[in-house]
């Protein structure tokens, strides 16, 4: 209150300041006489090395400080998040020009889903596939003259079939081709109808969605699948 009174000011400012003061420094000096008597004639719990804790004086000396500071370093957030100007996407619809990338893993109705749903946005559209060799992306880029009004396709090859870190790659290059562009990852998803079937589908749309929401200025979308009976 003593710092709420010196930042607003007002009439008489400094008297209730002075009173909220004497408020405060009174309630340090009781704490203060609570926290030596518990420690000092508090029933001991268990020790730390010979050193005896006191019930009583861990709620006055650990808990209390800590869930001030937690409070403070909340209020701080808020405080930032409120005053944020800058904008990782254009404000105005008129200045987004959409650049959307679709990882597949093979063309099924999910994948096609996934990328008539891409389309419908912006013909400025990438499917992109994980190759295990150069025969199996020669294989994609002959069979995809039958998807060619879904996109583009680019085949990455990676021998070990790694997967996330290609596609985050890639995602980079494009990000610095197309700078001014909104960059949409749109990831295809199962959705189970059983909790204990989720875990078998989506884990590298899931690895992609973490590593890509700590990434600014990038916008993923899920676009879900619905397995029935």
């Amino acid at each position: 209150m003593v710092a709420h009174w010196r930042r607003q000011r007002g009439p008489g400012w400094k008297w209730k300041a002075a009173i909220n003061g004497l408020g405060a420094t009174i309630t340090a000096t009781v704490a203060l006489v609570v926290a030596v008597t518990k420690f000092a004639a508090g029933q001991e719990m268990f020790r730390i090395n010979g050193f005896p804790i006191h019930a009583g004086a861990w709620m006055v000396m650990v808990v209390v400080p800590v869930t001030i500071l937690g409070l403070i370093a909340i209020e701080r957030h808020y405080s930032r998040s409120g005053t944020e100007l800058q904008t990782e996407t254009p404000l105005s619809p008129y200045d987004i020009h959409h650049t959307i990338i679709v990882p597949i893993a093979q063309v099924n109705r999910v994948a096609l889903q996934s990328l008539a749903y891409a389309r419908s946005i912006t013909p400025n559209v990438t499917a992109v596939h994980i190759a295990e060799n150069a025969e199996e992306a020669e294989r994609w880029r002959l069979d995809w003259v039958k998807y060619e009004g879904y996109g583009r396709l680019e085949v990455i090859v990676s021998p070990y079939r790694s997967l996330v870190s290609p596609i985050l790659s890639f995602i980079d290059a494009v990000d610095r081709k197309q700078s001014g562009d909104t960059l949409t990852i749109i990831l295809p998803e199962f959705v189970a109808k059983h909790w204990w079937e989720r875990a078998l589908h989506n884990q590298i749309a899931l690895r992609l969605k973490t590593a890509l929401l700590f990434r600014p200025g990038t916008v993923v979308t899920n676009v879900p699948y619905h397995l029935r009976d």
